[in-house]
């Protein structure tokens, strides 16, 4: 696979990861600098794939929410409504 291609690419090491494409995306400077001090710049992508999954979750989790209209129901206590949410997450991944 050449440069400048825009197929996906799999890890033949890692058969659970996921297929990847590039993106090019602007993050100011302040902000890299702080992931690589953080994780090093070979784990950047990785660092903001790991983010941006864990968004995308919340924002999941707080459509679910607004759904059911922002309460637990009268049927589950708040552990079995937290379970019930995890369980959800699970399914969504």
């Amino acid at each position: 696979m050449g440069e400048g291609s825009n197929k996906s690419n799999t890890s033949l090491k890692n058969p659970k990861k996921q297929a990847s494409q590039i993106t090019a995306v602007r993050l100011p400077s302040e902000v890299v600098c702080r992931i690589d001090a953080l994780v090093g710049r070979g784990n950047r992508s990785r660092f903001i794939a790991a983010a941006i999954e864990r968004e995308l979750k919340r924002r999941a989790r707080l459509a679910h929410l607004e759904e059911a209209g922002g309460f637990i129901p009268d049927d589950l206590d708040a552990l079995a409504f937290v379970n019930r949410l995890r369980a959800w997450d699970e399914r969504a991944d």
